[in-house]
């Protein structure tokens, strides 16, 4: 991909031709409007208003790094420790049991 498609679609709104760039709603002209026209609005937004976005994303990778740490090497060492993953309530353990007890009313 082309770096002003990458940071148009970044730094832009979720217009309908980043969504025809690949997929089976593809089509030729899509990467030419993203390129130039969605690319040029980004650019006229400014600066100042470009920064805020920008530290806005920066906040949502932290806190995305944070739950991939947070899942990566405390939840899956204690998966493989314990050799059970945590299952949902309503899951039952036998498939010849009655209904779950939690679940019903």
């Amino acid at each position: 991909i082309e770096p002003r498609v990458f940071f148009g679609y970044g730094f832009g709104q979720a217009l309908l031709p980043y969504f025809r760039l690949q997929g089976p709603f593809f089509h030729p002209d899509a990467k030419k409007i993203a390129d130039t026209e969605l690319f040029q609005t980004v650019l006229d937004r400014g600066l100042l208003e470009n920064g805020i976005f920008f530290i806005t994303v920066l906040g949502f990778g932290v806190c995305n790094l944070a739950a991939y740490v947070i899942d990566k090497f405390l939840i899956d060492p204690v998966n493989r420790i314990s050799q059970t993953k945590l299952r949902p309530t309503n899951e039952k353990k036998n498939p010849d049991e009655g209904p779950n007890p939690l679940l019903t009313c």
